[in-house]
């Protein structure tokens, strides 16, 4: 392994050139295995030297057993692989001059020897179990597979650690941080938003593999016991003050918006299916325009359905899914994916259209963007049209 090699041979996924991988780790990860199967074949009693694995049950009725404790190979230490190369100085437990060649008789500590290797091969050594996919490491989650892999990540996380939205004000000056050109302030600190999307999924995997419940974790402490903030550009590490794990999956979602607006437009032309007059107007009948707190709960509100489509089509759409005639409902009608916000589930479950497929997700995503916009210009013409009018007759 070496710097000049190509990526694959560092990464290992279960498709393309990774296979080979797999396959190597598959093979090497059996034979430490069955090495194990072998020792605990060694009947009780056989090899003093054996002892400290012994199960020592409180049931004194059942037979002793050897007992290796098992465990998954991301959670294994490096002591825990057998990892042993062939020592000459073994031969140092005999009675005979090895230097010597026409010695012949040599007489061997079989006991000590034994022990050594007892020690090197076995001791604090586990038994290796696979993962759920059937493998004994688990999927490499690539750029863009969060998702992929864990569809549900952030409804889990909700229910393991309690969250909390971020309040107005706060959200503003994020976005004026996040986007340095529509600050009030001239920042000179360029934000990287692909690589703090990439830092906050790894914190959602850290949660979740972690099973975190304490909502009052500081995000920046969490960072620096878990991922080593020194890996990490911290030029913008001042938009995380304050803000703790309960705010963890609203900054995401702040964060995932921005760099969806630059990112949607490449996905798969299988995707980018043209709607028809019919999908427009079944659009257009369940929409609702209006942006106040007394939207018709009778229709979805568009910016929340514009949202949602924007981020399905960043989690989902942009890696290769063979998804594309699915019906777009069996998504956003699945409330655990966490695509919604500020809806009513019922309005949606009953209005949602049947005639979209998810190829249609990003024409519908456009379509609802020009709608909202014409929506609001119209609005505006109309409140100059009767500023006008209201001037004319008053002058």
């Amino acid at each position: 392994m070496n710097l000049d090699l190509p990526v694959i041979f560092g990464l290992v996924e279960q498709k393309d050139n990774g296979i080979y991988l797999c396959a190597i780790v598959d093979f090497l990860i059996k034979l430490h295995n069955e090495f194990l199967d072998n020792i605990i074949a060694i009947p009780i009693g056989k090899c003093e030297y054996l002892k400290f694995l012994e199960d020592l049950s409180w049931n004194k009725l059942t037979p002793k057993t050897y007992f290796i404790i098992p465990k998954k190979v991301d959670q294994a230490q490096d002591n825990n692989f057998i990892n042993y190369d062939w020592d000459d100085k073994i031969f140092k437990y005999n009675q005979r001059n090895l230097e010597i060649e026409d010695d012949k008789n040599l007489i061997f500590d079989l006991q000590k020897i034994e022990m050594k290797l007892a020690k090197k091969l076995i001791h604090n050594k586990v038994y290796f179990e696979m993962e759920d996919n059937q493998f004994y490491l688990k999927n490499f989650s690539f750029k863009h597979e969060l998702f992929y892999y864990s569809p549900r990540i952030l409804f889990e996380i909700k229910k393991i650690l309690p969250q909390e939205p971020i309040s107005e004000e706060k959200r503003l000056i994020i976005l004026a941080l996040l986007d340095p050109s529509k600050s009030l302030y001239n920042s000179s600190n360029s934000i990287d938003l692909p690589e703090v999307i990439s830092l906050f999924e790894t914190i959602l995997c850290f949660i979740k593999e972690l099973s975190i419940k304490h909502n009052n974790i500081l995000i920046l402490d969490l960072i620096d016991q878990w991922l080593k903030l020194m890996r990490y550009d911290i030029t913008y590490a001042d938009i995380l003050k304050e803000f703790s794990l309960k705010h963890i999956i609203s900054f995401y979602e702040l964060i995932e918006e921005q760099v969806a607006n630059s990112i949607i437009d490449k996905i798969d032309e299988k995707f980018k299916t043209p709607l028809t007059q019919q999908m427009k107007d079944s659009i257009k009948n369940i929409i609702d325009y209006d942006d106040s707190e007394n939207q018709n709960q009778q229709r979805i509100p568009a910016k929340a359905f514009a949202f949602a489509l924007k981020r399905f089509i960043y989690r989902f759409l942009l890696v290769d899914f063979n998804i594309e005639n699915l019906n777009l409902n069996t998504y956003f009608l699945d409330f655990t994916l966490n695509l919604w916000s500020d809806v009513y589930e019922e309005s949606v479950e009953k209005l949602f259209p049947t005639c979209l497929l998810v190829s249609h997700a990003y024409n519908s995503y456009n379509f609802i963007v020009e709608e909202i916009e014409k929506t609001m210009n119209e609005r505006q013409n109309s409140r100059r049209g009767k500023y006008k009018k209201h001037k004319k007759y008053t002058s």
